[in-house]
Order: C-alpha cells, then structure tokens, then sequence
C-alpha cells in the first residue's frame, strides 16, 4: 500500500505500524501505541476513499480495525477500544454505501456497528456520545436497506428512532444537527413507505422531512418529486 502525504510524525508511527503489528505490540508495554497506529490507519483509509481510491482505503480502514480489535481483545471491559471497532467498522460500510455501492457488504459492517454500540448504550445510559452514535448507526442500516430495496425491514430499523431523534431536536435549539438528522430519517421513512406504495403515508413523511431539510433539499430526491407531482 502507498499511503498518501501526511506530516512526519504521523509516517514514522506509520513506519513503524507497517513492519507489523504484532511487533508494534510486543515493544510496547501499553495499548497506546496501538491507538496511535490504528489512527493512522483510519487518516489514511479515510484519505483514500474520499480520493475515490475505495479499495486502498477499505485496506486502511481493515487494517486500522484490526488493530483496535486486538485492543478490545486483550482489554473486553475498555468501553473506548469497543467503540473504535465500531467507529471503523461504521467508516468501512460507508465506504460501500456510497463508494463502492457493495450495499450488503456495507450492510454487514453497519449492523456491526450498532450491535457494538447498542450494547455500550445500553452499559452506559447518560453518555450522550454513545447515544447519538447509536441511533445514527442504526439509521444508516435503515438507509442501506431502503437502498436494497427491503423497505418493511428498514421501518423497522427506521421509525423506532424517530421520537428520540425529535427529542433531540427539542432539547436544544442551537443544536444544528438534530433538525437534520430527523429530517433526514423521516426521508428515508418516507422512501420505504413509497417503495411498499403507501402513497400517502410516504407524502406526510416527505412534508415532515421538509421542514427540517428545506424544500430545496428534499426537492432533491427524485422519489420526492414524483410523488409531489400526483
């Protein structure tokens, strides 16, 4: 693999990760350096597929999750090496969802994602970090299974997360994100409730997700369109 430009220190821990990651291990009396490695890894993955070099960065991306897999194996109760292997497997089925359009492969790797994450949602409550990934890994396995075509499968993924995501949104007006990430699941809702040709639950989901998204965002969506012309 060549890896793309970075700053020296970040080669030389490179460098040092590439002879192998067992070595890497084994001259280090902590889990730290392991962390450093697979962060590189994951700059570099991400450097790549967003380049469009989607298969050198999935070499990154599995590199950098194998080597937080073996944190998380010798350490099962750090609740932080947990969440990176869920952080990159998540990074890899995006990689597929809207890289390499592999929308199974992807689907696998999300679902992988929130099982990790739901389990630490559910050991750690009030961690509002590990809530949002949570529900934002489980949204996009509902948006690869609208892309699959499994629209009753992606409700059921989809519209449990609805009112969490509202709640969001009401609990904090300067919270930019919240209004999108709900309008951007009721699109989704609104696309499975059309692909079963439930034509009118599919048009209250639509107007629901405009006013979060905008008309011109939601405009965007042919599907959107289509119906808004019936």
């Amino acid at each position: 693999l060549q890896a793309p430009a970075l700053d020296a220190e970040a080669r030389a821990v490179l460098e040092a990760a590439t002879r192998n990651t067992a070595v890497v291990a084994a001259e280090s009396s902590s889990a730290v350096d392991l962390r450093k490695v697979a962060a590189v890894y994951m700059v570099y993955g991400t450097a790549e597929w967003t380049a469009r070099r989607f298969e050198p960065g999935l070499a990154w991306l599995e590199r950098a999750r194998t080597t937080f897999q073996q944190i998380a194996a010798t350490a099962p109760q750090d609740r932080t090496a947990r969440r990176d292997v869920a952080v990159v497997a998540g990074r890899i089925g995006l990689v597929h969802m809207r890289g390499t359009g592999r929308y199974e492969e992807g689907l696998v790797h999300y679902r992988q994602a929130y099982d990790t994450l739901d389990a630490l949602a559910r050991e750690v409550p009030g961690n509002a970090e590990v809530q949002r990934a949570r529900v934002y890994s489980r949204a996009s396995v509902g948006q690869l299974l609208v892309l699959l075509r499994r629209p009753a499968e992606a409700l059921r993924e989809l519209e449990p997360e609805l009112a969490q995501l509202d709640a969001w949104r009401r609990a904090d007006a300067a919270d930019a994100i919240a209004p999108l990430a709900l309008g951007a699941v009721l699109n989704l809702v609104g696309e499975a409730r059309l692909q079963r040709g439930e034509y009118e639950a599919a048009l209250a989901r639509f107007d629901e997700a405009a006013r979060y998204l905008g008309p011109e965002l939601a405009d965007g969506v042919a599907d959107f369109r289509v119906l808004r012309a019936q």
